[in-house]
């Protein structure tokens, strides 16, 4: 049988806009990506994959005159997955992913020091790093021209500390699907729940428990000059469990949801450069 693989690699060119606690955001990029699916010939084993990395800039809205960031993107995780009936379309399958995502944004006029001197920027300006690792279990289908997989995950997603926000792991589960089309169309959708251990601070005499829930939609087409476009959208939320051991009270908090959407255009640069 024939390998199935839809892959994208090339320069990469994007714009995208966010909502945050600490302000709206406009931000543009411009980099290089790899990503795809491919299942090899026997149709046993899976890879999916994303790599980028950008020169980033653009605005956050977190004061007046907005602040203007620049820096750096860098994404990759990739998943190996097995099919547990190989000779047939549809199959059991279980995979593990790891994967990290950094964002390296300053204003020209600070020190990475000095962003304490400013208006919160977290999760959008300064050093924002993140990882993953996960496992997952579901259904695979796959035949010459289509992959569909359906799975649900437990994982660990590990947060960095920043300026104003402490590190947090969350430990969590979700849901997830994709759609492959051969050389055309990759669509996914997923979904998460997470919860981080219990910080206490004793200065102030209380307990905190972070949950944080997420959801992103990626829509991919790709051109018949190999060229390709992306559209995401992706909506976070945490909230917190604050107790006060000494009179007992109890806090239920949630903060102002996270939310982005961009549109990305990919260029293939080796059909052009041979």
């Amino acid at each position: 049988m024939a390998p199935f693989d839809n892959t994208v690699r090339g320069a990469i060119a994007d714009g995208g806009v966010g909502t945050a606690m600490v302000g709206d955001s406009l931000m543009f990029e411009i980099g290089a990506a790899w990503s795809g699916l491919r299942a090899r010939p026997d149709r046993r084993w899976m890879l999916q994959w994303d790599a980028q990395l950008a020169t980033r800039g653009g605005y956050l809205a977190n004061e007046h005159p907005y602040l203007f960031l620049i820096g750096g993107h860098e994404l990759a995780w990739a998943e190996i997955g097995r099919r547990f009936a190989a000779s047939r379309p549809w199959s059991a399958y279980a995979g593990a992913r790891l994967g990290n995502e950094v964002f390296l944004m300053k204003h020209p006029g600070l020190a990475w020091s000095d962003l304490d001197t400013v208006n919160n920027v977290d999760r959008v300006g300064g050093a924002v790093a993140s990882g993953l690792i996960r496992v997952d279990a579901g259904a695979s289908f796959l035949d010459d021209w289509r992959s569909l997989l359906l799975v649900i995950f437990l994982q660990e997603e590990l947060h960095a500390a920043e300026t104003n926000t402490p590190a947090q792991a969350f430990a969590g589960t979700g849901v997830g699907a994709r759609l492959d089309l051969a050389h055309r169309l990759t669509a996914s959708a997923e979904a998460s729940w997470g919860v981080a251990p219990e910080r206490r601070d004793s200065l102030r005499g209380f307990t905190d428990r972070t949950t944080h829930l997420a959801a992103s939609l990626t829509v991919r087409q790709t051109f018949r000059n190999g060229m390709w476009a992306t559209v995401s959208a992706s909506i976070a939320r945490d909230s917190d469990h604050v107790v006060y051991s000494g009179s007992g009270n109890v806090y239920d908090t949630t903060n102002a949801p996270q939310f982005g959407a961009a549109l990305l255009y990919g260029v293939p640069l080796e059909r052009y450069f041979k």
